[in-house]
């Protein structure tokens, strides 16, 4: 009997549709039994919305730490013996040259912490990434008293003035301002994912909304100085940062 060569090429199509096939299967069957690799392909991203507008930053700035001393006196400008502050900062930018800065804020006592290259850190950095609702440290740089999540950002508004933003009181102790420890009562901050990664460190996601302030020194009827808020609200903050 002659070989029907008519039928070769349909055997062919059979058989590349169905090795088609079977490699759409395992590409399939990888992308939902390893969404790490998902996860390790993420870029870090903060965005918001301000004033009706849509804020991006994608472009990495780099990151440190930090040591502060904590309960600082308004007089003497001394801090607690036994206490440092310590915090993890990570700045972004966009292609508008605007610029955005993370902190995570917390305090040790003195013997909680390690020397490294003369800084105190704690042994367990991961404890500045909790999962769950975290506070706003709203007198970082005043009197250092609280924990949780600073924000500083610099923007340019829709007259083309840059401004400089944070969440938290000015700095100058000394001087009068015209908010207080409540300043973030109505705001949020939540970690909502850490996914650790192959690569090292960890891939933190979080949703926040705050107050950012800049500030307008003025002389009181007293003569003191006073240093007045001007608020910015922003809403549906979305961050995702390599954090270690």
């Amino acid at each position: 009997m002659k070989p029907n060569f008519l039928l070769l090429p349909f055997l062919s199509f059979l058989f590349l549709l169905n090795s088609c096939k079977e490699e759409l299967e395992v590409l399939d069957e990888i992308e939902i039994k390893d969404p790490q690799a998902k996860i390790e392909s993420l870029q870090d991203s903060i965005s918001f919305e301000l004033d009706g507008s849509i804020y991006t930053f994608d472009r990495p700035l780099g990151h440190g730490s930090g040591n502060a001393q904590v309960n600082l006196d308004s007089v003497t400008d001394k801090g607690h013996p036994d206490s440092v502050l310590y915090w993890r900062e990570f700045k972004m930018m966009n292609s508008n040259f605007e610029g955005i800065g993370i902190r995570f804020v917390k305090k040790y006592s003195k013997n909680q912490l390690s020397s490294i290259n003369f800084m105190s850190r704690p042994t367990n950095v991961l404890e500045l990434y909790t999962k769950g609702m975290q506070p706003y440290a709203v007198d970082f740089g005043r009197f250092n008293t609280t924990d949780g999540i600073t924000i500083d950002a610099s923007l340019i508004d829709s007259n083309s003035n840059r401004l400089n933003l944070q969440t938290y009181l000015p700095e100058m102790r000394r001087w009068l301002t015209s908010i207080g420890y409540d300043c973030q009562e109505n705001s949020s901050f939540e970690i909502t994912n850490l996914h650790k990664l192959s690569t090292g460190g960890y891939l933190l996601e979080a949703k926040f909304s705050a107050n950012l302030f800049y500030f307008e020194g003025k002389i009181t009827a007293d003569k003191k100085v006073m240093e007045e808020a001007k608020p910015k609200r922003i809403k549906n903050g979305y961050i995702r940062l390599r954090v270690d």
